[in-house]
């Protein structure tokens, strides 16, 4: 049954009937597609070729475009939040307080200094060293400056499915990687909340199997992995040692004591570059690992300022013909308290005597230290505040 009525001037037929048109189930698939069922009653006008019908036709289409792009934008609206939370989750940003040092990136010849990362949760990142393979960073951190002693140890995937994301291995300072990268040599300071006696370590790269090797610090493994270089600091010497805890002997220290940090191995593993002390001035020196009585200490810079000195441990292109170290520039400081504050990084020829040169274009940020090259020699990778 159809019953005729009047709705603002137009005239309208209003189904009542369970048996519809063609035409009204059209309508009735509209309305469902854009509110989600079907409408109580449904209209159509009384002459298929009547304006207002068309009208009304066109409003509906522009509806359901609309209604169909509120859906989408808010589709991507949510998108965007959940890949804003991954990205603080995986990736923290820099934070602005005194004290906090991040890692960044450099080219061997001081262009494109680059934000890296930095340890959730750690107000300093510092000690960085690529694996072999170069996708991933192993480094350290503190959660309060100042706190070396409660130092963790984190690896930073730079590719690769696990990219962007941390492990924390606990306790430790000064990681280096194994030339097959499927170990990690690494320090523990004296009080450590873990507990266990200071001195160089050793564990598998997944944190397994954890081995006490020496009373020393600042282990680097030698580019065969049969080696490791390391500092023991009661007498300001280089010590040379076996992953496995044997046949440990002195390199340099007798007639140059060597500053804190240590040395880095010449990519030939055949000479150690290091900062030593000799009639009262800082000498930027390489030595033979060979040699027992230091006739083959090599002197490469000499600092004279007073108002500079010489921060290690230096490191090695892998192409042996750099070596990057930083500066301390006490005269012009920004700040005065700190062990590594105003420190700048200085390049200078592995392969004649010469004048470093600052790394960067002009001094940037309070503290640049710690840097290691990347296995292709193309990147250098350092701890700054800044």
């Amino acid at each position: 049954m159809v019953k005729r009525i009047l709705l603002g001037g137009i005239v309208l037929s209003v189904a009542l009937s369970a048996t519809l048109c063609q035409g009204q189930e059209s309508e009735r698939s509209t309305f469902s597609r854009l509110f989600g069922g079907s409408p109580a009653v449904a209209y159509s006008a009384r002459q298929p070729d009547d304006p207002i019908d068309q009208l009304r036709r066109n409003l509906m289409e522009q509806m359901r475009a609309a209604s169909q792009s509120l859906q989408m934008l808010e589709a991507v609206k949510r998108e965007l939040a959940r890949e804003t939370a991954k990205k603080d989750a995986d990736e923290p940003t820099r934070r602005g307080e005194d004290g906090f040092r991040a890692l960044y990136t450099i080219d061997r010849d001081g262009s494109k200094a680059k934000y890296l990362t930095a340890a959730p949760g750690m107000i300093s990142s510092s000690s960085p060293e690529f694996s072999h393979d170069g996708t991933m960073v192993a480094f350290d951190a503190v959660g309060t400056v100042g706190s070396l002693g409660d130092c963790h140890l984190f690896v930073y995937a730079l590719e690769g499915p696990f990219k962007g994301m941390f492990k924390d291995f606990g306790c430790g300072n000064v990681p280096t990687w194994s030339p097959d990268d499927k170990q990690i040599a690494y320090m523990l300071n004296p009080g450590n909340p873990c507990g266990v006696e200071w001195g160089t370590w050793i564990m598998n790269a997944d944190g397994s199997q954890r081995k006490r090797l020496c009373n020393a610090w600042y282990p680097r493994f030698s580019p065969d992995g049969k080696l490791l270089q390391v500092y023991a600091s009661q007498s300001s010497a280089i010590h040379v040692i076996e992953p496995n805890g044997r046949n440990e002997r002195k390199i340099v220290g007798e007639t140059m004591p060597v500053k804190y940090g240590g040395g880095t191995w010449s990519p030939e593993g055949n000479r150690i570059v290091f900062i030593g002390t000799r009639d009262g001035k800082e000498h930027l020196a390489t030595v033979a690992v060979d040699d027992d009585d230091e006739r083959s200490i090599r002197i490469l810079y000499t600092e004279r300022d007073e108002d500079r000195a010489l921060v290690g441990p230096p490191t090695w292109s892998p192409d042996g013909k750099q070596i990057v170290l930083a500066i301390q520039d006490r005269k012009n400081s920004r700040r005065s308290s700190g062990r590594w504050h105003n420190t700048y990084l200085h390049s200078i020829s592995a392969e004649v005597p010469d004048e470093p040169v600052l790394l960067q274009p002009t001094k940037a940020g309070l503290i640049n230290r710690s840097p290691m090259w990347s296995p292709d020699g193309k990147t250098i990778v350092f701890s700054s505040e800044r």
